[in-house]
C-alpha cells in the first residue's frame, strides 16, 4: 500500500511539474460503463470503448446530459502493451469541466447530434500545478482549472501559409509516409501510430473522401467535387479497391 501511494505521488508530482497531457476527453460516466471490459468491445452509446478506441469517442456522446453531468477525465494519448489507455487527469473542478465543455462545443459545433456526429480529435491540457489536487480516494489527478487546446502548435509548419506541393499516386500501393506523404498535400501531417497500428492523418480530421473508406475521425466534406469521368452522380471522385480508378493516394486502405 504505500509502495503503492507513493507510485501515485511521484506520477502526480511529474504531471504537476509539466503543468501540460496530451490525450482523448472521455466522461466519467462512458468510462464506468466500460469498466471490466478487456478489449475494444463497444461499450458507450457511441459504440466506442472508453480504455481501448477513445479516439472513436464522439463529440455527441461527451455532450449527452447523462455524460455532462458525470464530468470529464483525459484519457492518455498512447495505450499500454495490452492495447488499454488510463485514465491521467480527472477534471472534476468546475472551472475545467465549464473549459471542457466550451472546447467541445467550439471544435465541433456542426458534429454534435446523432447524425452527423464524428471521433472527437485529441486534446491538450494546459495547467497550473497549483490547480491540481489528489482525489479522495488516491487515484487519478483531480484538475480544478485548465485551459484545453489543440496539440498542434500555433507555429507548426502546417499553419505557414506556405506554398504547398503533392505527389500524385497513381495506385493505391504507391502511397507512402516517407516517400509521399501518402500523397496528402504538404500541409497535411501524416504519421504512422505503431502502438494502434493506425495512420494518423492530421489537418482537419481525416477528410470524407472515398479514399479513406475505413477510416475514423472523418470530417463531413459538403463540397461537390468536378466530374472527371471517375465520377459517382453527386460529383464524389470514386477508386476501385486498388485505388486504380483515379489519382486517389491511399485507395481504400487507409
Amino acid at each position: 500500500m504505500i509502495a503503492a501511494k507513493l507510485s501515485l505521488l511521484l506520477a502526480t508530482a511529474a504531471i504537476a511539474h509539466g503543468a501540460e497531457l496530451t490525450g482523448y476527453l472521455m466522461d466519467n460516466q462512458c468510462i464506468n460503463l466500460c469498466r471490466g471490459t478487456t478489449g475494444p468491445t463497444p461499450c458507450t452509446p457511441d459504440l466506442s470503448n472508453a480504455f481501448y478506441t477513445p479516439e472513436d469517442h464522439t463529440g455527441w456522446c461527451l455532450l449527452l446530459g447523462v455524460c455532462v453531468n458525470s464530468k470529464y477525465a483525459l484519457m492518455s494519448e498512447t495505450p499500454d502493451g495490452d492495447g488499454k489507455h488510463t485514465a491521467v487527469l480527472n477534471m472534476t473542478g468546475d472551472a475545467a469541466h465549464a473549459a471542457v465543455m466550451e472546447y467541445i462545443k467550439a471544435t465541433q459545433p456542426s458534429q454534435l447530434t446523432i447524425d452527423t456526429k464524428a471521433q472527437f480529435p485529441l486534446v491538450k491540457i494546459v495547467y497550473d500545478e497549483s490547480d491540481l489536487a489528489i482525489s479522495d480516494d488516491g487515484t487519478t489527478p483531480v484538475l480544478l482549472n485548465a485551459t484545453i487546446a489543440d496539440p498542434w502548435p500555433v507555429d507548426a509548419p502546417e499553419y505557414s501559409g506556405a506554398a504547398t506541393t503533392y505527389k500524385i499516386c497513381v495506385k493505391g500501393s504507391d502511397a507512402d509516409i516517407d516517400a509521399n506523404n501518402m500523397c496528402f498535400r504538404s500541409d497535411v501531417a501524416v504519421s504512422k501510430f505503431d502502438a494502434k497500428k493506425m495512420i494518423v492523418v492530421q489537418s482537419s480530421g481525416c477528410p470524407d473522401h472515398e479514399n479513406m473508406s475505413g477510416g475514423s475521425g472523418k470530417v463531413p466534406n459538403s463540397q461537390t467535387m468536378p466530374d472527371n469521368g471517375d465520377s459517382t452522380s453527386t460529383g464524389v471522385n470514386t477508386c476501385d479497391s486498388n485505388g486504380d480508378k483515379c489519382g486517389c493516394g491511399a485507395g481504400d486502405k487507409c
